[in-house]
């Protein structure tokens, strides 16, 4: 095998290893595309009920397609999330289209930065500055549900404690854009526990992943407000949502008032 061949198979061999060290791939990054599959296998193998909660709300990328029906969505759903950002150059290309439908229906929603934790600690201020960037150019946060990091992949060995200071200094520079002080974090105690450990932001709201008939924990944090449920193939129903067919869906595990309170 030619050494470049080999050096290419080395990298896959060592990135499918280790989860947290995953190659980038931004086109086809979403909240809870790099959930360990063997949670996925268990879910899919226990019987699961029905949300019965009408808080339900889906969350989109570029992998859903450009063309989704958000008047059909808004009808009987209560909130969604939709793909912003990637690391400090990519933007999905659906983002705009859907932030745009989203505020014209007045569907509550959120953006979310899928982050790409690296050193130096300053990636973390200029992920969050591209963000807002591409979030204001498609009509800004006003009236919207809280900013969002999505955080569940890393690059490289980074301690826990660079992990809590990356985290911070994305949320703390997203604060200082936005003057929205509420951030949620999505992420799954599969990854937060051993790479971020038993910690929460200050002022954060979570949105926890776990395809399970229960709602999970997350080491550090107190309270889950969001439950991502299901990928639209494991964990309990609905899987799916006139507009937009199968896709990944959430339940807010507070009062619609609640809900309704956070748009600002």
């Amino acid at each position: 095998m030619p050494h470049s061949l080999r050096a290419v198979s080395l990298a896959l061999a060592i990135a499918a290893a280790t989860p947290t060290a995953a190659l980038a791939n931004p086109a086809n990054d979403f909240a809870g595309s790099h959930a360990p599959s063997r949670l996925k296998h268990r879910a899919a193998a226990a019987a699961v009920p029905t949300i019965r909660s009408g808080l339900i709300g889906p969350d989109v990328s570029n992998w859903n397609g450009c063309s989704l029906n958000w008047s059909a969505v808004a009808r009987v759903r209560a909130f969604a999330f939709t793909k912003a950002t990637e690391g400090t150059t990519f933007t999905d290309r659906c983002f705009a289209r859907h932030w745009r439908q989203l505020a014209l229906l007045g569907l509550p929603h959120a953006a979310y930065h899928f982050a790409r934790p690296r050193l130096p600690i300053g990636s973390a201020r200029a992920q969050a500055r591209h963000y807002v960037a591409v979030v204001n150019a498609a009509g800004g946060f006003a009236r919207t549900l809280p900013p969002v990091l999505d955080v569940e992949v890393k690059s490289g060995p980074l301690s826990v404690g660079f992990m809590r200071r990356w985290v911070s200094a994305w949320i703390d520079e997203v604060r200082a854009e936005t003057h929205r002080y509420r951030v949620t974090i999505y992420t799954g105690d599969w990854f937060w526990r051993p790479n971020v450990g038993s910690w929460a932001p200050r002022g954060t709201l979570l949105w926890a992943s776990g395809y399970t008939t229960r709602v999970p924990r997350v080491a550090g944090f107190r309270k889950v407000s969001w439950w991502q449920y299901t990928d639209g193939v494991h964990g309990p129903r609905p899987h799916s949502t006139p507009g937009i067919g199968p896709a990944d869906h959430s339940v807010w595990l507070d009062t619609a008032a609640r809900l309704a309170r956070l748009k600002r």
